[in-house]
This record gives C-alpha cells, structure tokens and sequence, in this order.
C-alpha cells in the first residue's frame, strides 16, 4: 500500500481545469500545490520548504472528492472548485476551509514563462489568534487583524529594517500555516478571512500542519511547541551558534579608525567588563563594495584582531550587499553579469542615488565570489563574525523591479527571498574553510522562512533610545519568535 500512495502521489490530479497536488511533508502536515489551467505542478524557486522525509499517509478518492491523511491532518479536494479543507483527524476540528482561488495576468514586470499571479482565500473564524508573521512593531502580539504588503519590509522608506515579513503563523486553533512563495503581494489576515496573494508565481503552494493529538483551544494547554517544531522541521533547523554570540556586542555609529576601536576596547577590559564582540560599522572602506579596511584607517588589521582576542573580544566587521564604481571589484562584477540589473536595463543601475548596484546572491557562482572577497578583506585575519547590514535588500522593494539574471526572474516573483541566498553565501562559504556553525555568527538585518538553517540570527533593525522603544521590544521580540527565528537582538 505504501508504494501504492507514493505512484498515485507522483501525480497530480486534475479539478476544473486546475491541476491540484496533495504531498505528505513531515509529521502531520501536508504541502498543497494548484497549477493554473494548462499549467503544471512545479518547484517554486527559493522556496521556504527544505523537504522532510513523508511520514505515513493514506489517500482516498470517493464521493468525487480527493483525500490525503497524513498524520493527524486530513486535507480534502472539493473536484468542483479545486478548494480544499483540511481537518484535524483525532476530533473532527476543521482547521481552513478555502474559499477562493483565483489566477490572472501579472501586473508587474516578469520574465519567468507561466508566471501568473495568485490569490487564495480561506474562511475566517471568530475568536481565532494568530502568532506569528515575522518581526512587526505593533501594539499586540497577536497579529489578528493583520495586512502587510511584503515589498514594504524592503522599502526602507517605510521598514527601516525593523519590519519583516516572514510568510508563517501559528493559530490558536491549533494548526500552522507556510505560504510557500517568494513573491512580492500581500498578505489580509482578519475574522471574517484569510488571503494571500503573490504578484508572480508559477502557481500556488502552501502548508498546513496540525497538533499530534487532539487540541481543546478551551483547555489552556498551548499548541505551539509542536506546531513550531513541525515548522522548522519543513523549512530547516538552526545551527548551533557559537557561545559569544549571546554576549554583550559593543557598537556605535560608528567607529572611524583602529586607535579608536582599540582604545573603547581596552578601556572595557581594564574595568573587567566583560565584551563578548565589538563592531566596525558601515564606511570603514574606501568605496562601497570593496569589503576592505581602509588601511589609512585601520593600518593592521592582523595586530587589531589578535589583540582582541588576548582581550576574550571577537571583531564583528559591517557587510553591505553593494558595487559601486569606484569599487575595487566594480569591472570584475559588471563584465561577468554578477550584479542586478533594473527591468529592460542594458547596464547595471543603482538601486539608489548612491550608485550602489545590488549583487545577485541568487547565483551559486556569485555567493562563491563574495566570500573569496569577504575572506581577503577580513576572513584571513580572524574575522568571522558578521553584521549583514542592509540586508532586506535596501532597493525601495516594488518601486524599482530588478531582474536576477541567474533565476531568471524579477524582484516580483522571488524578491522575498533574497536574504535567504545572502547568509547562504557566508553558511557557504565557512565551510569551505573548514569553518563550523559554532565558530561562526551572522547576524542580518533581515530574515524570511528559513534563513536561520544557515546560521543567521535577527536583529531588531534601527529603532528609536528609549524606554518606550525598550518596552515595544519585548512584543517585537515575541512575534518574531514564533516566527522561527532562534536568536535575536
């Protein structure tokens, strides 16, 4: 029978026009995927889902509906509408009943072949929470009601890099939730519905999980742990992080030469207070982008580091996803087509007015580069913590589309992602030194649904000195936790 349910699960099956594909996908959860009419089931790229191995499952067809049981989690296809239902097996509870699924042109500039644009909705309920969603200043952590336009998280303009949309909530009901897509579109969470929509995608793909064993929302008992542990299991654990890392990390905007770094530094330890990591922030170079100290500035770097050290300090350098034309790298990334270009641009462009060009981490040869630079401008010293900064990227999110080249695709259909394959270059790259996640920190300012599988943390982005700022962290922090991320500051 196994083998049976794996054949008929290879297929995918076909409801008005629509091609409908249920997947068990770890512990009570399953991973529904919809094709558009004449289209076909595909893998989204830059997913959140890693994949876990399927646990068992059975599948139906009988009263001309469609029915995967994996776990405790019953989904079922409605053949008429192509909606589904999906159901805690142990008392009936039914978790989201869809209730619209549309497909369209895209109204954004896209070059992916079949992209469309999606919209899916489910029913809403009364009472219901919801935890989850990313890192959001607001007053509550629950985010019932909740809308949020992902492009805004990358629009410094409106996020100064302490919004992040992270495409994941758990509910009080006692199910999960992964909208599977790295598109730019939004997200409308109220009582009376649940929609998402992505600008351009290949179709739609989401995932459900459910509580192991029956869930009484009335009995005090939380569903979390489990629906969490279900949830990092499908997009990808953290690593274990080096112990320095949750110390304290001394910074300020910004120290502008080795005496003065070392000088803070000394006066800490010779006070016998304790600093886990101080930070060399932003224009520490000679022109954006060459992931250099400038040696008129920090004239040995080797000696500043190993001083540190006798000093129990690890040196924290600031990285910025940037080419500029006065970079040293500048000609060596634009002839081999390693930057961003701007929709229907012949040459890179800034994404700003500061002729800063975006390097496109989707390419695994481009992540290779960046390292090997990273690596002769800091990693041969000792560095190797990081403070990614400006990371969501800053590119004013819908205003301006980019085209990545290596993906063949825009801003609009996999823009959420891009700082999933940025810590994935670092992640990369230590280990090619022979670098474990223990000896390592990344610490961006940005995150999405796995991005902590290759060691990265949060932080909590520019935020006002106060203790009114002080207090609204403590919510901040606790939405962003039930998002899945593991360490945050």
């Amino acid at each position: 029978m196994p083998i049976l349910i794996a054949l008929l699960l290879l297929f995918p099956f076909c409801f008005s026009q629509n091609v409908v594909q249920l997947d068990p996908y770890g512990d009570d959860s399953i991973r529904v995927r919809v094709a558009p009419p004449g289209g076909f089931i595909t893998e989204p790229p830059l997913q959140a889902l890693i994949g876990s191995p399927p646990a068992s499952s059975t599948f139906s067809s009988g009263d001309g509906a469609t029915t995967l049981t994996n776990g405790n989690l019953r989904v079922t296809v409605d053949p008429a509408t192509s909606f589904i239902t999906a159901i805690r097996v142990s008392d009936g509870a039914v978790l989201l009943q869809q209730t619209a699924l549309e497909f369209d042109t895209p109204n954004v500039p896209v070059t992916r072949l079949g992209s469309v644009s999606t919209l899916v909705t489910f029913a809403g309920s009364v009472g219901e929470k919801i935890y989850g969603l990313g890192e959001h200043s607001t007053p509550s952590v629950n985010r019932m009601p909740y809308y949020k336009r992902f492009a805004d998280s990358q629009d410094y303009g409106k996020s100064h890099g302490s919004d992040v949309s992270i495409p994941w909530y758990a509910s009080s009901l006692g199910y999960g939730f992964v909208w599977n897509s790295p598109a730019y579109g939004y997200v409308n969470i109220s009582e009376t519905g649940k929609t998402w929509f992505a600008n351009a995608s290949l179709g739609v793909d989401f995932w459900v999980t459910t509580t192991p064993d029956t869930f009484d929302p009335a009995s005090g008992i939380s569903p979390y742990a489990p629906l969490l542990s279900h949830y990092v299991d499908a997009v990808g654990h953290a690593s274990t992080m080096p112990y320095y890392a949750t110390g304290f990390i001394q910074c300020k905007d910004r120290y502008r030469n080795q005496s003065q770094l070392l000088d803070v530094a000394r006066g800490y330890f010779s006070r016998g207070l304790e600093v886990a990591v101080i930070v060399i922030d932003w224009m520490h170079w000679t022109a954006q982008g060459d992931w250099h100290l400038n040696p008129v500035c920090w004239p040995d770097p080797q000696g500043m580091v190993d001083e540190l050290k006798t000093m129990g300090i690890e040196l924290m350098v600031t990285f910025w996803p940037f080419q500029s034309t006065g970079s040293r790298y500048w000609q060596e990334f634009v002839s081999n087509g390693y930057l961003v270009n701007l929709i229907n641009a012949t040459t890179p462009t800034p994404y700003d007015g500061g002729g800063q060009v975006l390097i496109d981490q989707t390419n695994p040869l481009v992540r290779q580069v960046v390292f090997e630079k990273f690596w002769e401008g800091y990693g041969r010293y000792g560095v190797k913590t990081v403070w990614i900064d400006a990371a969501e990227p800053e590119h004013f999110g819908e205003k301006q589309e980019g085209l990545w080249k290596h993906t063949a695709g825009t801003d609009a259909e996999i823009g959420e992602a891009w700082i999933q394959t940025h810590a994935k270059s670092f992640a990369e790259g230590f280990a090619t030194k022979g670098i474990s996640p223990e000896e390592y920190f990344i610490l961006p300012r940005h995150a999405w649904a796995g991005s902590w599988r290759y060691s990265a943390a949060l932080w909590s982005g520019d935020i006002q000195s106060t203790f009114d700022e002080l207090a609204n962290q403590v919510k901040v922090v606790q939405g962003t936790m039930m998002s899945g991320v593991s360490l945050w500051t």
